[in-house]
């Protein structure tokens, strides 16, 4: 009665194959009671679970366990999967020869499509962290170019503001945006004047040609 009206799916497996099965077992893969009587477990096993399943039966009739438990994915009557947590046990009679397997099957089908979920949400948020990673790195590597590119212009300048000091020689700097004329002290010694006395280092180009240029020219 405890092994027909069990909620939990239950077989009688024997050594080689045939299965004696609860209404649960049925009703999880679709068979009925007769049908599965004329099957093996090998023909409701999916392909790639047959050889773990091998190996746990293997395993219990040479005595290296005495039960196992594992997860293992079954074929229903129309050929849809379904995963179930076995766990299933070796009877022996007084000699200690093999007589059945015991086993109970729990359908986990849900659960692993949970986890299937889970894991492809993982993967997914790996992905885009690597993703927001890399794009930091090269947003990291830009800024750092341009700071060096920034730097090395500083230097430049201090450099050529030097050399200038250094030779005494008159420099400017037109911008064409602006129509300004950018000079330093040493243009306006040349006209033996300061800067302070023009109006600043900086003026338009007609006021550049009104004070610094030769009318004819």
């Amino acid at each position: 009665y405890v092994f027909d009206h069990s909620v939990v799916g239950k077989a009688i497996t024997l050594a080689s194959g045939e299965m004696n099965v609860n209404r649960s077992f049925c009703d999880m893969l679709g068979y009925t009671a007769d049908e599965l009587r004329q099957r093996r477990w090998q023909d409701i096993t999916h392909p790639d679970d047959i050889e773990l399943s091998q190996k746990m039966i293997d395993e219990l009739l040479s005595g290296a366990r005495d039960s196992a438990r594992f997860a293992k994915r079954y074929l229903q009557k129309d050929g849809s999967v379904v995963w179930a947590d076995v766990s299933t046990s070796l009877r022996r009679d007084s000699a200690g020869k093999p007589l059945y397997f015991m086993t109970a099957v729990i359908n986990i089908t849900e659960r692993k499509m949970a986890e299937a979920r889970l894991q492809a949400v993982f993967a997914e948020t790996q992905h885009l962290y690597a993703e927001a990673e890399r794009s930091r790195r090269a947003l990291l590597s830009v800024v750092e170019d341009q700071k060096a590119t920034a730097d090395a212009l500083r230097t430049s300048e201090a450099q050529l503001s030097n050399a200038l000091q250094i030779a005494r020689a008159g420099h400017w700097e037109y911008d064409v945006a602006t129509d300004t004329f950018t000079f330093n002290d040493n243009f306006y010694r040349i006209f033996w004047a300061t800067a302070v006395e023009v109006g600043g280092y900086r003026m338009k180009s007609s006021d550049y040609a009104r004070r610094f240029c030769y009318p004819d020219d």
